[in-house]
C-alpha cells in the first residue's frame, strides 16, 4: 500500500457504487441493461450460486466471454468472493486454453455458447478431459439461468482483501507459452480509478467497450472499470465492425471509445465511404496497444470529429496517458505522461545505463500498481537491481516528460492488438508433410497494423492456402494466428553470415 490511498476489494466497490449511483444506468448490451443497484444484486446472486457449486476464495476460473453484460457480471461475481478469473479472449482455442489450464489448475471454465460462428461446447468438453482440475464447464445460457434464480443460501462467502490477487491477465508472450499476470484488487482499483480521473470521466461518461474485454485497454485503462468508478455508463459492443459500432455510437450517444490503431484506421476508411452516421456525441477516441503514426492520428480526429487520447502501458502494471491539458501536437505525437505521480520511468541502453532526455533505449518502469512477478514463474530477470520492470519496448522521454514509443525489441507480431509469436506458428507449419522450411514474420499493414506472413520452402509439390489453414485449425490454432499471407520459395535468401535475410523477405512480402 502506498499509505496515501485506500482501495477496496470488488465486494466493497459494488456496494459503494450501488449506494452512490443507485438507479443510474451502469451497463448495457444488445440484450438489456442494468442500473448500479441491479448490477450489484445480479453479481451477489451469481456469487451465491457459485458458492453453492463449491467455489471458494483463491480458486481459479478461466473466463472466456465476448463483450456482453454477462462478462462484467461474472467477472465481478468471481472477484467479489475472492475467486480468481483468468481472462482469455474469445479467439483462443483448446491448445491455448490447455496451456493456461496446465499452469493454473482452474476448477471451472466459463465460455460463450456461440460467438462469431464458433460453437464452444466441444472446446469445453476437450479441455475438461485434458484437465481433471476443471470440475465445471458453463456456457452463457447457464450463467443467465443462475442469475435468474433468487438465492438465499446459507453458505458463508469469505471476502477478499485489497492485497489479494483479483484476476489474472494473459501476456502476449515472448515465448510460445503465455505468461500469467496476477493483478491484485488494489492494483486493479488504483489503475482504473486514477486513469478515470486523469481522463476526466464522470457520471456523464458513456464509454463503449469495443476491443476484447479481456484486455487491459478495455477493462481498466480506464475502460469499463474507470467508467463505473466515476458513475458513468458502459455500452458493450459485441464486435468491432463498423456497422455494429457506428450504430451503437449513434443510438447510445457514446462519448468515449478506446481502440487499437488498426481498428481506428478501419473505421476511418469506412467513414470515407459512408458518413451518414451521427458521431456528434463522441468526444474522445482513446488509442493504445500499438504504435500510432501522426498522419493516422490526424485522420482519426478529422473523420470521427473528436479528440484523441494516446496511452501506453502493459498488463504488468504501467500506464501513461495524454490528457485534455496537452496540445494537439503533444496528443498526436506522444504517448502521454505517467498516470501516477508515483510512477517512475527510465530509458536504458543495452548495458543498462540510464539515458538522458531524447535518447532512445529500452523503457523500464516502476510504480505502486506494478506486478511483483508472473504466476508460478521465476521473474527475476524481468526486473533490474532497483526493481524496475523491463518492458521490452523502445522509446525515449522528452525534456517535458512525454513518452515516445519507437518500436519493440522482440519479433512478436502485433495484429490488431492481438500478439502472435512467429515461432509458435512456425512449429505447427513445420509439422506439415509438404513443408521443408518455414519463416513467419510480421509485415507492416495499413489495416491490421501488422499482418502475419508465412514464407515456405516445400519438401514436395505445392500447397494451397486453404490446405494450410485447415492444417492449423486441426492443430487448435486460434483463427487470428493463421497467417494472412503465404509465399512459396524455392530457396530462402541468406546474409553473408548464413542467416536468413529477413530484409529481403520483407521486400518480397510488400511486392
Amino acid at each position: 500500500m502506498d499509505g496515501k490511498k485506500v482501495y477496496k476489494s470488488m465486494y466493497e466497490w459494488l456496494n459503494m457504487w450501488a449506494e452512490q449511483y443507485g438507479s443510474h444506468e451502469a451497463l448495457c448490451d444488445n440484450k438489456g441493461s442494468y442500473s448500479y443497484e441491479s448490477l450489484n444484486t445480479s453479481v451477489k446472486n451469481l456469487s451465491i450460486g457459485f458458492a453453492d457449486m463449491g467455489l471458494r476464495k483463491s480458486d481459479k476460473v478461466i473466463l472466456q466471454l465476448d463483450n456482453c453484460n454477462e462478462f462484467v457480471i461474472v467477472c465481478f461475481a468471481l472477484m467479489s468472493m475472492g475467486v480468481i478469473p483468468i481472462l482469455a479472449v474469445p479467439g483462443l482455442r483448446v491448445n491455448d486454453l490447455d496451456i493456461i489450464a496446465k499452469k493454473a489448475n482452474p476448477v471451472m471454465y466459463i465460455r460463450p455458447d456461440e460467438y462469431m460462428g464458433f460453437i464452444y461446447a466441444e472446446t469445453g468438453r476437450k479441455l475438461q478431459i485434458m484437465n481433471p482440475s476443471i470440475k465445471y464447464v458453463l456456457g452463457t445460457s447457464d450463467i443467465n439461468k443462475m442469475m435468474e434464480q433468487s438465492n438465499n443460501s446459507a453458505v458463508e462467502i469469505e471476502q477478499p482483501k485489497a492485497e489479494d490477487i483479483g484476476l489474472i491477465l494473459l501476456s502476449g508472450g515472448t515465448t510460445n507459452i503465455p505468461k500469467l499476470i496476477p493483478v491484485t484488487h488494489y492494483a486493479f482499483a488504483y489503475h482504473a480509478s486514477e486513469a478515470g480521473k486523469t481522463c476526466r470521466f464522470n457520471r456523464e461518461t458513456i464509454y463503449m467497450a469495443v476491443m476484447p474485454v479481456e484486455h487491459k485497454l478495455t477493462l481498466f485503462s480506464p475502460g469499463i472499470m474507470g467508467t463505473l468508478f466515476c458513475g458513468g455508463k458502459v455500452v458493450m459492443c459485441s464486435d468491432s465492425s463498423c456497422e455494429t459500432a457506428f450504430s451503437l455510437i449513434e443510438e447510445e450517444q457514446v462519448n468515449v471509445v478506446s481502440l487499437v490503431p488498426s481498428v481506428a484506421k478501419m473505421w476511418v476508411e469506412d467513414l470515407e465511404w459512408d458518413d451518414s452516421y451521427d458521431f456528434s456525441s463522441l468526444k474522445y477516441c482513446m488509442l493504445g496497444g500499438a504504435k500510432l503514426e501522426e498522419t493516422d492520428a490526424r485522420k482519426i480526429m478529422d473523420s470521427m470529429n473528436c479528440d484523441i487520447i494516446q496511452g501506453y502501458g502493459m498488463s504488468e502494471g504501467f500506464l501513461s496517458l495524454s490528457t485534455w491539458k496537452d496540445s494537439v501536437y503533444e496528443r498526436i505525437n506522444y504517448q502521454g505522461k505517467p498516470m501516477s505521480d508515483e510512477d517512475q520511468v527510465i530509458i536504458v541502453d543495452d548495458d543498462g545505463k540510464e539515458q538522458p532526455y531524447g535518447i532512445e533505449g529500452e523503457i523500464l518502469v516502476k510504480g505502486p500498481y506494478l506486478f511483483s512477478g508472473y504466476y508460478e514463474m521465476d521473474s527475476s530477470e524481468c526486473f533490474n537491481a532497483d526493481g524496475f520492470y523491463h518492458t521490452g519496448d523502445l522509446g525515449y522521454i522528452t525534456a517535458d516528460g512525454y513518452i515516445k514509443i519507437t518500436g519493440r525489441k522482440s519479433d512478436q507480431i502485433n495484429r490488431m492488438g492481438e500478439k502472435i509469436m512467429p515461432s509458435e506458428i512456425e512449429s505447427y507449419l513445420a509439422e506439415h508433410e509438404k513443408i521443408m522450411e518455414v519463416v513467419v514474420m510480421g509485415i507492416p499493414d495499413t489495416i491490421l497494423g501488422e499482418r502475419s506472413c508465412a514464407f515456405l520452402r516445400m519438401a514436395k509439390g505445392n500447397v494451397k492456402p486453404e490446405e494450410l489453414r485447415e492444417h492449423l485449425s486441426k492443430k487448435g490454432v486460434a483463427q487470428y494466428k493463421v497467417p494472412d499471407q503465404m509465399i512459396l520459395l524455392d530457396e530462402f535468401p541468406h546474409t553473408a553470415t548464413g542467416k536468413i535475410n529477413k530484409r529481403m523477405l520483407l521486400t518480397m512480402a510488400n511486392k
